[in-house]
């Protein structure tokens, strides 16, 4: 189900051949969301076993009446935010500094980003450095059981890093909202962090 390949094919608009090219953070959002919608669309046959939606921000803005809308139809909800930090190819120490503070709020679910020719998805920072994991990287199954009541994850004992100054600045967050107080808190940590004027303003 969220295999690269069925990923692939949600944005591929009916192509019968795939032209390996640079995916932009929206066509990384339109993928993850179809995929998680046909997840979702198989009811009890379904991995997701609570009712989940995805909702794609536009701009660098979250729109209060969407997330609101999709919360009360879905329950809970996944935020994908396309970003773009500046006209400069690299991330500058202050939208580096940004973007640590918010992946510390607890619904982040991380970011993916890299440097050019290469995805990465980022986990967390290190230093001056962020945390990443690396998808080109054959590693051992997170998950050891598939036992939804209790799940078995494994962790690798080290985490890559890559500087903050290689890293290309288009990237896409990820949020995970359970229910409306989730997300009344992100949006709370989102103003409170463009207000501060410490940092660029990435997320509106």
């Amino acid at each position: 189900l969220f295999s690269i390949h069925n990923m692939v094919r949600a944005v591929s608009d009916g192509k019968s051949q795939f032209k390996a090219e640079y995916w932009s953070p929206s066509q990384g959002s339109r993928a993850m969301r179809e995929v998680i919608n046909g997840a979702t669309a198989l009811g009890k046959a379904s991995p997701i076993t609570k009712p989940i939606g995805v909702h794609i921000s536009d701009g660098c803005t979250i729109y209060n009446n969407e997330v609101l809308f999709a919360l009360r139809e879905r329950g809970s909800l996944i935020i994908l935010v396309p970003v773009r930090c500046g006209v400069q190819r690299r991330l500058s120490q202050l939208s580096f500094m940004t973007v640590e503070r918010i992946m510390k709020h607890h619904t982040s679910i991380g970011v993916v980003g890299g440097v050019p020719n290469r995805s990465y998805y980022i986990i967390g920072t290190s230093g001056q450095r962020f945390a990443y994991l690396d998808p080109h990287v054959q590693t051992q199954p997170a998950m050891l059981n598939e036992d939804t009541q209790r799940v078995t994850f494994e962790t690798p004992g080290t985490v890559p890093l890559v500087g903050w100054d290689r890293v290309d600045t288009s990237l896409l967050f990820g949020f995970y909202v359970r229910n409306l107080d989730d997300y009344n808190s992100l949006s709370t940590e989102l103003c409170k962090i463009n207000d501060d004027g410490f940092g660029d303003k990435l997320i509106y």
